[in-house]
């Protein structure tokens, strides 16, 4: 059997499905949150939360009622991190989640994060005085299997691809691809690794393959829904 489970343990009811069938579709804990406020009593509520297409929380969040105030929100989590803030064209607006993280320090996630030229999203290789990792560019989550002391004197392969999406939907929900630094035939070698509590539905041991000089995926490329 199959089912959906909770962030914090234990399984959803009602989620299990047989082994024959295909596996469930799980709801993340934005979207729970958003269908528990529309089937209660949402009227007396002033907050009802915001979801990402990928299901993931909106940093920015705004309370349902007029004056019910708006804050910034880790988008894995929903818990506040601060309030929001008037733009100088009057818009309330958040920075982005590496932003965030970066501004506060080791305060939320224990490390200092480190972001991209442009802000908006995660470096690739985070590290701390220990260990390095490999993160989702776009929220931060640590990639399962990619954290390497860093006494070993290596660093995991971070690297993202040189080849864009064929897809409209360019980001990976729930997991990332990473490629190795060597290049070889022209080609970089990828790999997709999902975030705790997602499987790849790709072919187990499936490379994904890059040629560098034509910027085209040799192997298809991986489907923005390819961790389930």
């Amino acid at each position: 059997q199959g089912w959906c489970g909770y962030e914090e343990g234990g399984y959803i009811p009602a989620s299990r499905t047989s082994r024959s069938l295909q596996r469930p579709q799980c709801q993340t804990r934005c979207q729970r949150g958003y269908a528990q406020a529309l089937l209660s009593d949402w009227t007396q509520s002033s907050y009802i939360p915001t979801c990402e297409l990928s299901g993931q929380f909106s940093v920015l969040q705004k309370g349902s009622s007029g004056g019910g105030g708006a804050w910034c929100v880790s988008p894995v989590s929903g818990e506040t991190i601060q309030p929001a803030t008037l733009s100088p064209s009057g818009d309330l607006t958040c920075p982005s989640w590496c932003q965030l993280l970066k501004d506060r320090g080791q305060s939320v996630v224990g490390y200092e994060a480190e972001c991209q030229v442009d802000g908006r999203l995660f470096s690739p290789l985070q590290c701390d005085q220990t260990d390095c990792w490999c993160v989702s560019q776009t929220d931060g989550q640590e990639l399962p299997g990619t954290r390497t002391p860093r006494g070993t004197g290596k660093t995991p392969a971070c690297d993202s691809p040189q080849c864009p999406s064929p897809f409209s939907d360019t980001i990976v929900t729930h997991g990332d691809v990473v490629c190795h630094s060597d290049v070889i035939g022209g080609q970089q070698n990828c790999e997709l690794i999902c975030h705790l509590g997602y499987e790849s539905a790709l072919p187990v041991n499936m490379q994904l393959l890059c040629d560098v000089e034509t910027r085209a995926w040799v192997t298809e490329a991986p489907l923005p829904q390819a961790c389930q």
